[in-house]
């Protein structure tokens, strides 16, 4: 999980995708997907977005409800701190969420 992680967390989209391709991860953990979304580094929209693609369809449906309420309580700060770029990251997610297979 330590190399899943530092991978996120530098951004490296490439590593991400060969560490859960190569199926060393058989599950994300809602843990990890939640983590991503305050430490993905790099062009974190499309890290976190990877993770939601391969991850959401797998979690039940109250992970799916945390993953939701973490994205909503992210776009209330960023409302509140006035920070566009934040904001515009949530919302990416949430469009990723939608076109998301399962959800």
């Amino acid at each position: 999980m330590d190399g899943l992680r530092s991978a996120v967390s530098a951004g490296e989209l490439r590593v991400v995708h060969l560490l859960l391709w190569a199926g060393l991860f058989k599950k994300l953990s809602i843990d990890t997907i939640i983590w991503s979304f305050r430490t993905a580094g790099g062009d974190k929209l499309a890290v976190v977005n990877h993770l939601v693609e391969l991850g959401f369809s797998s979690l039940d449906y109250k992970e799916k409800r945390r993953v939701v309420s973490e994205l909503e309580d992210l776009e209330d700060e960023a409302i509140q701190n006035n920070d566009q770029d934040t904001f515009n990251f949530a919302k990416g997610v949430f469009e990723s969420l939608a076109y998301t297979p399962n959800n």
